[in-house]
């Protein structure tokens, strides 16, 4: 079908979808967009372009759509890229407000709940699923009626963005697609599409690094690197809303990736939501030592970037990071071989990459993180109430009082109702299993064995037997600790194992003393420890003689070296500023080439404006060398900048290091020549000092231990004189107690006997009130049942009796159209009149007589009323009944000529013939138009 004008092509659509005839609109203008002919944008292009996409939409043509998407791309992105963006926005809120009404029209909009894949709906899984499952007639009409909707609009929005991806032009387009696609996951909750859309949108990222062409996506743009980073951070949230964990750290990864290729510093609101969402995503995978670094990278840039921070803000972040550092295992104490024999490869790589996302050098460690609570003064801003969690776990010794501790901080944690959104409940489990393996620790340092009653009443609350058992057994199996549990006796044995330890002697955690494999481990080092000690205590003149020999050595190698030292140090910054000017030479050609590449392509810009004198392009081209220019302009100012600065810090530099080489002269040198004997002569009189100040304190403490002794004594013969008073005074006290304890507990008795009775009283009224209830709401249960039965039955009785009088009328109204029918057909079959005979002219007769033709056929409308499909019936039903239409055609003349649709022979020859002729002409035209095959 061929359109000499795109006018002419919209026309004829309209027409077509006036008689219902969608499909074969669609396919005329279909064949405008893809001809040749027409490849210059119009104005009526953009009205095309809007009609054809409404149709795709309502025949849920999504290919066709994507050939017609791609089909006026070529042709306006050149011109008014403005036009093609709304073409996209309006196709895909036509296919979102569909998929909108058939959710509303569904009785169950999670019909497609159990549907893992869009785009294979009818897995062999599921047919078989339905085969065996109670799925009622509403829910099949429901997954009909919804699923092909979504399944378009799916379609939509992976063809539109196949269409945008890697192209400069429709860049914003492109990423406000994508947003809108993510909406449309999040908003039906489809996972596998959601999963999808991430992969697509990354290896769109990964092909516009690897194919280059004239129209690519620069990365290196900072627009380019805040759009990709904003759709990062919107999948993130996407992500962790929807819980698909592994699909949130691959868009971390991208986020990281994307800020080390970015040339400008993340904003600090960036930094907050990355570090925020990652330690979410730590957790959620059990890692809480990355964990809690993430919330200290959080703390430091809280602290640092926020000016207006509260002390409230501060002690709750405070508080969340000294909470999630405590609840971090404790690490097997190893040797370095047993680390190098546990981590392979693969583990080493991925704590380097966990590591990278954090931009730390090295990975952490829990007892580098405790370090750091110190550092950052992170325990003075944590609640008062919480502060001595840190005192209790890793600083003091004190395994009878440490579960009372912790009990009491984790109390106050959990009555504090106002801070359920920050999240501090979930460290409470693991700070207890932290508080038991503390308590096994010390308590191994201090018993031998411990009956298991007893310990479990040193335990914090909320642990029961099966969970201490397990960590029991854990700790001993991983952190290498010497406890046995001997089920018979009901204890617990530490520290019986003799063998000598391969863990290094450095305890973890508060510590009294070592265990004695430890100690049998260290005897050689305590041994060699003695040895030195007593030769230092008998060679006391020769370790001194030598000691100043060294100085004296010292002292000479420093003098023969320092003026080459000095010469090495300044050859060395000269080299360094060497290496800095050609460093700044680099950038600045660097810079000039980029700048000539692009004054190089401006002119093979306006080269091809001078050969296509086209107004539009020149325009457009104006543009972009006005906007090079603005740009080529902010570039060198910034050169500039940076080059002055570089020169003010050089010169800086240089002042420095003139004033350095003043300090170090002759005669600070000779000063500290002169220090020597006298920093000798000084040590040696404090160390006699020091050993006179040592006799006499020792003289003074031996004699009041001896005064001190002298008093015990007398004290204890005044004493073993009370012994019998003290005795029946005892006694006495105790049998008191005694009485008033046993009426305390008759009265307990009494009391408790009351208030169980009671107890039971008000449970078995209450039992009989919920069966009274439960016995009603049946009652109640069963009459809607039956009212709702009632309604149903009507409901079907009602309908039946109209699809039986619709059968009827529609009996009726074929009969009517059958006895017309044979009444037409019997006027066509009646004879002519006989010819009248012949009589000269001559002799006043009318010459040869001819016979009467036939009367004209009926009229090209009449005929083709049976002709039409059973949905035009009604219309045809009283076409006998009309009156003689009155057609206006156009005569040869150019003049209009009315003729009469009548099925009366024709008088005379030429009216017969006019009749025929036009009878003809009308046949074909409703040939033309009716005899089509209908849309399917």
């Amino acid at each position: 079908m061929y359109f000499a004008k795109p006018e002419s092509a919209l026309k004829r659509a309209e027409e077509f979808m006036d008689v219902g005839k969608k499909r074969r609109a669609l396919e005329a203008l279909y064949e405008v967009i893809r001809s040749k002919k027409h490849r210059t944008w119009q104005k009526i292009h953009e009205e095309i372009m809007k009609k054809y996409l409404v149709l795709c939409v309502e025949l849920k043509e999504s290919h066709m759509a994507k050939d017609g998407l791609h089909q006026y791309k070529n042709i306006c992105q050149n011109v008014n890229v403005k036009s093609l963006e709304e073409s996209i926005n309006s196709f895909l809120q036509l296919g979102e407000e569909k998929a909108e009404k058939a959710k509303k029209d569904a009785s169950d909009a999670n019909v497609l709940a159990d549907v893992d894949d869009l785009e294979n709906i009818n897995s062999p899984e599921s047919v078989l699923l339905k085969a065996v499952s109670g799925e009622s007639s509403q829910d099949r009409a429901d997954r009909d009626l919804l699923a092909p909707w979504l399944k378009f609009v799916w379609e939509s929005y992976k063809q539109c963005l196949e269409l945008l991806k890697n192209n400069n032009k429709l860049e914003n387009l492109y990423h406000f697609v994508a947003k809108q696609a993510f909406s449309f996951c999040v908003r039906y909750q489809r996972k596998t599409e959601f999963r999808k859309l991430c992969e697509t949108i990354r290896q769109h990222m990964v092909q516009s690094q690897k194919y280059a062409n004239q129209q690519q996506i620069d990365l290196n743009k900072p627009e380019t690197q805040h759009n990709h980073l904003e759709i990062r951070f919107l999948q993130l949230n996407y992500a962790i809303s929807m819980e698909l964990w592994q699909e949130a750290y691959k868009a971390v990864e991208d986020i990281y990736g994307l800020m080390i290729l970015s040339r400008t510093k993340p904003k600090p609101g960036q930094m907050y939501n990355y570090y925020s969402k990652l330690s979410l995503i730590f957790w959620k995978a059990g890692n809480h030592l990355f964990h809690a670094v993430t919330l200290q990278k959080l703390f430091v840039l809280l602290k640092e970037q926020k000016k207006t921070i509260t002390q409230e803000e501060l002690t709750k972040i405070s508080t969340k990071l000294l909470l999630a550092t405590l609840a971090i295992p404790i690490p097997p104490n190893r040797s370095v071989i047993d680390e190098c024999l546990d981590q392979d490869e693969v583990s080493l790589e991925k704590l380097k990459r966990l590591s990278s996302l954090l931009n730390l050098q090295q990975p952490p460690t829990r007892l580098s993180l405790l370090k750091d609570l110190q550092k950052y003064n992170v325990i003075n801003h944590v609640f008062p109430e919480i502060r001595d969690l840190y005192k209790s776990l890793e600083v003091e010794f004190n395994p009878l009082k440490l579960s009372e501790r912790v009990n009491k901080c984790l109390d106050y944690v959990e009555s504090r109702t106002d801070l359920a959104n920050e999240s501090y409940n979930q460290y409470i489990q693991p700070i207890r299993e932290i508080a038991v393996i503390r308590l096994l620790k010390q308590i191994s340092q201090v018993y031998t064995s411990i009956e298991i009653e007893r310990f479990l009443k040193l335990v914090p609350k909320g642990v029961d037997v099966y969970s201490l058992e397990k960590l029991i057994v854990d700790s001993a199996k991983v952190l290498d600790l010497q406890v046995r549990i001997n089920h018979q006796s009901k204890s617990l044995h530490f520290g019986n194992d003799l063998y000598v330890a391969q863990k290094d002697d450095m305890p973890e955690g508060p510590s009294i003393q070592s265990m004695p494999s430890e100690q049998i481990r260290n005897q050689l080092i305590n041994m060699n420890q003695a040895l030195q000690q007593a030769n230092q205590m008998i060679l006391v003149s020769e370790n001194k003689k030598r000691h100043e020999d060294l100085a004296v050595n010292i002292a000479n190698v420093y003098r023969q070296t320092c003026e080459k030292h000095h010469v090495d140090l300044l050859r060395r910054k000269q080299l360094i500023e060497k290496q800095k000017e050609m460093y700044e030479n680099i950038a600045s050609e660097k810079e000039r080439a980029e700048m000539e590449k692009k004054r190089q392509k401006l002119a093979e810009l306006e080269a091809k404006a001078r050969v296509i004198d086209y107004r539009p392009r020149q325009e457009l081209f104006k543009g972009i060398e006005e906007e090079i220019e603005q740009k080529n302009k902010e570039e060198d100012e910034e050169i500039r900048r940076e080059i002055e600065e570089a020169n003010k810090a050089k010169k800086e530099l240089m002042d420095k290091l003139k004033k350095e080489e003043k300090k170090l002269d002759h005669f600070v040198r000779a000063c500290h020549e002169n220090e020597v004997p006298l920093i000798v002569k000084a040590s040696e009189q404090d160390q006699e000092e020091r050993k006179k100040f040592w006799e006499e304190k020792e003289k003074e403490r031996i004699e009041n231990l001896k005064k001190e002794a002298e008093i015990q004594a007398e004290n204890r013969d005044r004493l073993l004189r009370m012994n019998e008073d003290k005795d029946s005074f005892f006694s006495l006290i105790l049998s008191a107690r005694k009485t008033e304890f046993d009426r305390q507990m008759k009265e307990f008795t009494e009391k408790l006997l009351v208030s169980r009775e009671t107890k039971l009283n008000d449970r078995k009224e209450k039992r009989k009130a919920e069966r009274r209830a439960k016995y009603l709401k049946e009652i109640e249960d069963r009459k809607k049942a039956e009212e709702a039965e009632r309604k149903r039955r009507e409901d079907e009785e009602r309908r039946r009796r109209a699809d039986e009088q619709a059968e009827r009328q529609r009996q009726r109204e074929r009969e009517i159209e059958e006895k017309m029918a044979k009444t037409e057909l019997s006027k066509k079959e009646e004879k002519p009149a006989a010819a009248a005979p012949y009589r000269p002219r001559g002799m006043g007769g009318a010459g040869l007589a001819r016979t009467e033709r036939p009367s004209a056929p009926p009229a090209a409308s009449e005929e083709s009323a049976w002709r039409r499909r059973p949905d035009e019936s009604s219309s045809s039903t009283n076409a006998w009944r009309r009156e003689p239409e009155v057609e206006k055609r156009p005569s040869a003349y150019g003049r209009d000529r009315e003729s009469t649709k009548t099925s009366g022979p024709a008088p005379t020859r030429g009216a017969w013939k006019e009749a025929g002729t036009k009878s003809r002409r009308d046949e074909k035209k409703d040939e033309d138009v009716w005899r089509r095959p209908p849309p399917s």
